[in-house]
């Protein structure tokens, strides 16, 4: 795992915290909803983006499991993603992103991408 040092603490690299974030919530949805599926929405949707931590796949789960959970806020359920990830991976504690990157994240997913993936489980 690569790793940055600041100020005496091994910091986890962005691509770990990505693979991390992608691997670990709605396992057993993400086998009916693959990356994939969601990457190729967001491509023929027209949807270009940076390689961010909170990418369109981290972006779509999150928002599923907001809306599988909605006693909850939406930064209640981020609170659960980020605890499980630091669950699996401790040198990430303290690197979660701020809950205003992650309302943007949400914002800058278009909704054609939304309807492409919903039509995408439709067929399946």
């Amino acid at each position: 795992m690569a790793a940055l040092n600041v100020i005496g603490r091994e910091r986890c690299s962005l691509e770990v915290l990505r693979r991390k974030l992608r691997e670990g919530p709605l396992t057993p949805l993400r086998n009916l909803l693959p990356d994939s599926a969601i990457e190729t929405a967001c491509c023929r949707a027209g949807y270009e983006y940076r390689r961010r931590l909170i990418t369109p796949v981290v972006t779509v789960l999150h928002q599923i499991l907001a809306a599988l959970w909605p006693e909850e806020s939406l930064n209640a359920s981020w609170g659960m993603i980020w605890k499980r990830l630091v669950s699996r991976l401790p040198a990430a504690a303290g690197q979660s992103p701020r809950s205003g990157s992650v309302s943007k994240a949400r914002g800058r997913l278009p909704l054609t991408v939304w309807k492409r993936i919903v039509r995408w489980l439709a067929d399946k």
